[in-house]
C-alpha cells in the first residue's frame, strides 16, 4: 500500500510541472461606435518580422463578434482584423494601419490572452473603369495607392475590383498597365470620392 501511494504522489507532482508549448488568443472585434461585427476576419503574426511560407490563417467572428484563435506558438504576436465587405480594411497593411496594431505576448506562464479589436473608421470606396482612348477598349491595369506623407507605405491591387481607401488622408494615385503609359493623380482628403463609403 505504502508503494502505491508514493506512486500516485510522484505522478501527481510531475503532471503539475507540465507547460504549456502552445497559446490561445481570444477577443471580440467592434466598429468604431462599440458594436460588434460579425464575419470579421482576424489574424495573427509572430512579432519576429520573418517571411513566412505558409498561408496566413484566419478566423471568422461569430455574432457577438468574439473570435478564438488556438494552437499559437509561444512569443510575442501581432493582431490584424479586417472586414471589407464593410469598408474595414487589411489591417495588417501599413497603409491602412499605418503600423499600428494590437501586440501581446504569449508565454508558459501566460498561454493565453484575451486582445479586443476596434475597428474604423471605414474606409471610402474607389472604382476604377479603364478606357483606351483610341480604341475604346477596356486593358485591365494596376493601381497603387500611397500615403502622401508617408510614401513608403502603399498598397497595389487590380482595377478589376474596388480598391478601399483610408478615410481623412491625402493619397497619391498611379494607375499602370502594360503598353500604356502610367497615369499620375494627387488626391486630398477633400475627395468626396475617397471619404464616402459606399
Amino acid at each position: 500500500m505504502f508503494l502505491i501511494l508514493v506512486c500516485s504522489l510522484a505522478s501527481v507532482t510531475l503532471a503539475s510541472n507540465v507547460k504549456p508549448s502552445v497559446g490561445t488568443i481570444s477577443g471580440t472585434v467592434s466598429d468604431e461606435a462599440g458594436q460588434p461585427v460579425e464575419l470579421a476576419l482576424v489574424s495573427v503574426e509572430l512579432l519576429d518580422n520573418r517571411p513566412r511560407g505558409t498561408p496566413v490563417r484566419y478566423v471568422e467572428t461569430n455574432k457577438a463578434g468574439h473570435y478564438e484563435i488556438q494552437g499559437l506558438v509561444l512569443g510575442p504576436h501581432k493582431i490584424f482584423a479586417k472586414k471589407e465587405t464593410s469598408g474595414y480594411p487589411d489591417t495588417s497593411f501599413a497603409f491602412y494601419s499605418e503600423h499600428k496594431f494590437s501586440t501581446v505576448n504569449l508565454t508558459q506562464q501566460n498561454s493565453s490572452a484575451v486582445v479586443n479589436i476596434r475597428l474604423g473608421p471605414k474606409a471610402g470606396t474607389l472604382r476604377l473603369k479603364l478606357v483606351d482612348a483610341v480604341t475604346g477598349k477596356l486593358p485591365s491595369g494596376t493601381v497603387t495607392l500611397r500615403r502622401a506623407a508617408h510614401p513608403e507605405m502603399f498598397f497595389s491591387t487590380s482595377t478589376d475590383k474596388p480598391v478601399l481607401v483610408p478615410a481623412l488622408t491625402d493619397v497619391d494615385l498611379s494607375i499602370s498597365a502594360p503598353g500604356y503609359a502610367t497615369w499620375p493623380a494627387t488626391l486630398d482628403r477633400k475627395s468626396q470620392v475617397f471619404l464616402q463609403a459606399d
